[in-house]
């Protein structure tokens, strides 16, 4: 799951010039979301709320698990089909 888009938009919004005064504060919040008592994610619920919405505007942003190039089994980390063939 990549997290990089959200993080540069925080990171960004933190340096810009808009946040000169420093005041903007910007809460992250990250849920792995799971269907029963699977060990590994399906998705990831990310939330940015900021104090200064003209800076920074609230997200919500659901990033699903997947990978097009192979079978991910939720059930347990360490199912062959999660482990990286060299």
């Amino acid at each position: 799951m990549d997290f990089s888009l959200t993080e540069n938009l925080i990171s960004n919004a933190l340096k810009s010039k808009k946040n000169r005064d420093g005041h903007l504060r910007i809460y992250y919040n990250v849920v792995p979301l799971y269907l029963g008592e699977e060990e590994v994610p399906r998705a990831m619920l990310q939330q940015a709320i900021s104090n200064d919405p003209d800076t920074f505007e609230d997200l919500i942003r659901l990033v699903p698990n997947i990978d097009v190039s192979h079978k991910i089994n939720y059930s347990r980390w360490d199912h062959k089909d999660n482990l990286l063939k060299a």
